[in-house]
């Protein structure tokens, strides 16, 4: 076997692909015309970067993995600020040390949840609240997402270097629908703000964000937040509403449980700044 140092890698934007899907990046390890192991990275809104694991052969050490990963995050350094990749649960045993050794930490784990969107039921979220619809950099969603990072339980290890409207813009599909709406009482007060995308034709809409600010929590207004996902989702002609939720969130975990979601895969969560 050659070594790692020998491997050749060639790195090529995906070709032949419509122009609304987000630039991919291949780095792939060929050895005698054979490929021997590869890995990927898709470029979304908001600079951030999504990356396949690197699979190979089973000849396909640690230290070519590594190789691929450097060599991955050389070309797409101008293009984004920070990558992430995740690692499904029960699959085979993770890589971790391959990650660190790569940059990435681990920040948490994830729970995929899902939940029915009941298309015969009348409109559903609440007359209390009123929701806006805002572009992802106004102001005003800037505010409102900031003030619900406060105490928050999500990826409390993780703090991540972008902008606010970067982490915004990242939220959206590259390609598809999304909505950034915040929710206002009657009497004018920013309590929370709710992110829902839907890439491409998928019957599916995700819960990008969903979140309130501190004296908003334990009042029930996250179950009428999750009454307007769902209302936007029959809206949309979509079936499910799914959402990635912080297994270490509690109150985010009661809150969808109570709210008929589902578990379903679980993932182990990496992220490094570029």
């Amino acid at each position: 076997m050659a070594p790692a140092t020998d491997t050749n890698t060639s790195v090529s934007p995906t070709l032949d692909v419509p122009t609304d899907v987000p630039p991919t990046y291949w780095m792939v390890a060929v050895e005698r015309e054979t490929v021997r192991g590869f890995t990927a990275a898709s470029i979304r809104p908001g600079r951030l970067a999504r990356v396949w694991p690197a699979w190979g052969a089973a000849n396909f050490l640690s230290g070519d993995r590594q190789q691929l990963y450097d060599r991955l995050h050389a070309v797409i350094r101008p293009l984004a600020h920070v990558a992430c990749l995740t690692w499904p649960q029960g699959l085979v045993e993770c890589p971790d040390d391959d990650f660190r050794r790569s940059g990435y930490s681990r920040i948490t784990h994830i729970d995929y949840l899902a939940g029915p969107v009941e298309h015969n039921q009348s409109d559903s979220h609440s007359e209390s609240l009123v929701f806006r619809t805002l572009e992802p950099n106004d102001d005003r969603l800037v505010r409102v997402y900031s003030a619900t990072l406060i105490d928050s339980h999500d990826c409390r290890n993780w703090h991540d270097p972008r902008s606010i409207q970067e982490i915004l813009l990242g939220m959206g599909p590259s390609s598809g629908q999304s909505t950034y709406a915040i929710a206002t009482t009657a009497q004018g007060v920013d309590v929370g703000c709710v992110v829902m995308s839907r890439h491409g034709l998928q019957d599916q809409v995700t819960v990008e964000y969903l979140g309130l600010i501190p004296s908003a929590r334990g009042a029930g207004i996250g179950n009428e937040l999750i009454a307007y996902a769902r209302h936007t989702a029959q809206a949309w002609n979509c079936r499910t509403l799914g959402v990635y939720v912080d297994v270490e969130n509690e109150p985010a975990q009661r809150l969808y449980g109570r709210n008929q979601f589902c578990p379903g895969s679980q993932f182990a969560f990496y992220a490094r700044m570029l």
